[in-house]
């Protein structure tokens, strides 16, 4: 009796793997029909019961269309690729997968006890006995979150779950319908082309349209018409007194019907030049020739004569004029004058030789004018101060200073501006800034602005602890970033910062003291000044050391 007792539970224990393996070859003779298969409630609990010596990757999902299940719909396609071509790269079930698809409508209950509220929902159920057996018998989950997924990227997913078995490639079925379309089209324009050929080429081959095109995209071009896309300019403005203006005035404003008529201008103008140079010429009446030289170089006088008083009102400076359109009668000779100078300072950075002399004559009524317009003859060759650019050829700073230049035109913020002067000055006028100076400033401001330094942000090792803060600034010490980030904080760039405040709000503006440098203590020396006396010593040691000394400025 004891014996078999004993033999009892083995006998039962091989009965079951018996009837787990007819039940899995039960499932996979089905697949080899169709895969994946098409389950229910039933069928699904008996396919992913345990224990289990094979692997189940079900998909429940929603496809009928009162539900709505957009994604649904576009992955089954997928999934149905993705079952065909692995049932049929593994025909001898080497893996011992099995591709199954449950339908809300055929599994309602399993939906309710797995408590799913969404679908698609992909399901990889690992063995729980057998030489591939998972330590989980809970099954894995793909992320469905990016969208839908091609069948490649789910192949990828599984074959990771299932390593050292084999994986069948994708295997998509040949699109006949796009060859066929292909081919149907390639033949159809082949003969259109074929056909039409003698008709067709003559009009491709004609330069006349070739040249009216080239001027059409010459004119579109140069008229303004891609500013006017860029800046959405209005078509036209009021003047102010009740009137339409058609002209704006400088060279960074301008209207649509201004891109129109400056289009039509360039346009009246080739055309004459290209009647004057082309048809001319082919006419056999000598007097009908003359005739129309005549006629069409008056048309391109005049047109061009509107022209520069079209190009007068952009540029108020400029002194030249054709008659009919000439400035006004009351005008004087000294204004025309004085504004051709102003033209030639302007172009040319200085004025003609013969201008020099005629100004500087002592019977000229026009010396008064240079002193007025603030042109110095005799010191002419002293250079402003004010920058209006970088002077360093680095190439990040000049990006820096268009992305600045664009966001002060636009947001019209102060805080732009400051950034933009601060980025055009010379590096003694951008001082390093220690943590210690910014940590005795958000102290008093609060620590939850952002530090914006146009300069070198440097450690202070004095500086026992540094709070939590975002910096932003152009360049961080090694030291100074590290500390920056060990105490939780950031430390950005400035092109960082013009993504997260483009118009500088909620940020506090530093900047190191300029006349800290060694060179600076010995300026002004006399008594009460408590200055540095400079003592310059020449002994060997001190040559020597020469390049390395504190009186070289601050060095980051």
């Amino acid at each position: 009796m004891r014996i078999f007792q004993s033999i009892l539970p083995l006998c039962l224990l091989f009965a079951g793997g018996f009837a787990k393996k007819d039940s899995y070859d039960e499932f996979r003779q089905l697949s080899q029909r169709s895969s994946p298969l098409k389950l229910n409630d039933a069928t699904y609990s008996s396919l992913t019961a345990a224990p289990r010596n094979h692997s189940v990757a079900v998909l429940l999902t929603a496809l009928e269309t009162r539900f709505g299940c957009q994604l649904c719909q576009e992955f089954a396609p997928e999934w149905e690729v993705l079952g065909r071509s692995w049932t049929r790269g593994d025909k001898a079930g080497e893996s011992r997968l099995i591709f199954g698809t449950l339908d809300f409508a055929d599994g309602r209950e399993t939906f309710i006890s797995l408590g799913l509220q969404t679908a698609p929902v992909l399901l990889l159920f690992n063995p729980t006995i057998g030489p591939h057996a998972a330590a989980s018998p809970e099954p894995v989950r793909y992320d469905f979150t990016a969208g839908p997924s091609a069948a490649e990227q789910v192949h990828s997913w599984i074959s990771r779950q299932l390593p050292n078995r084999p994986h069948p490639p994708v295997q998509r079925p040949f699109n006949w319908l796009r060859w066929a379309s292909t081919v149907t089209i390639v033949l159809g324009v082949g003969t259109a082309l074929a056909s039409a050929s003698a008709y067709v080429l003559p009009v491709i081959q004609n330069r006349n349209i070739w040249a009216s095109i080239s001027l059409i995209a010459i004119l579109l071009f140069i008229s303004g018409h891609m500013f006017n896309h860029i800046r959405k300019v209005p078509y036209i403005v009021g003047d102010g007194h009740g009137g339409v203006s058609y002209i704006a005035g400088g060279f960074q404003n301008q209207l649509g019907l201004e891109t129109q008529i400056v289009a039509a201008i360039y346009g009246v103008l080739s055309f004459c030049a290209i009647t004057l140079a082309v048809k001319v010429p082919r006419m056999a009446d000598a007097k009908t020739q003359q005739v129309a030289v005549v006629v069409w170089s008056v048309i391109l006088f005049l047109v061009y004569s509107f022209l520069l008083s079209v190009f007068r009102v952009k540029n108020s400076g400029y002194p030249f004029s054709l008659p009919p359109f000439i400035p006004t009668a009351g005008q004087s000779e000294h204004q025309s004058r004085s504004k051709a100078l102003k033209f030639l300072v302007g172009k040319f950075g200085c004025i003609p030789r013969h201008f020099r002399l005629r100004l500087s004559s002592p019977s000229s009524s026009f010396s008064a004018p240079v002193v007025a317009m603030g042109i110095d003859l005799d010191r002419h060759h002293v250079k402003g101060t004010h920058r209006k650019a970088p002077k360093s050829d680095n190439v990040y700073l000049k990006l820096l200073v268009k992305l600045y230049r664009f966001l002060a035109r636009r947001t019209d913020a102060a805080f732009n501006k400051v950034i933009l002067r601060r980025l055009f000055m010379s590096k003694i006028n951008r001082p390093p800034v220690s943590l210690s100076r910014i940590v005795s400033n958000i102290n008093k401001e609060g620590e939850k602005r952002t530090v914006v330094i146009v300069g070198t942000v440097t450690d202070d090792n004095r500086l026992l602890s540094f709070p939590k803060a975002t910096i932003a600034a152009l360049r961080f010490t090694a030291t100074a970033r590290a500390r920056i980030a060990a105490a939780g904080g950031e430390a950005i760039t400035l092109d960082q910062l013009a993504l997260r405040a483009p118009t500088g709000s909620n940020t506090l503006i530093l900047r190191g003291p300029k006349n800290s440098r060694e060179a600076v203590k010995h300026f002004g020396m006399g008594p009460h000044k408590h200055k540095k006396p400079f003592v310059q010593s020449k002994g060997r040691k001190f040559e020597r050391a020469r390049g390395r000394r504190r009186s070289r400025g601050f060095k980051v």
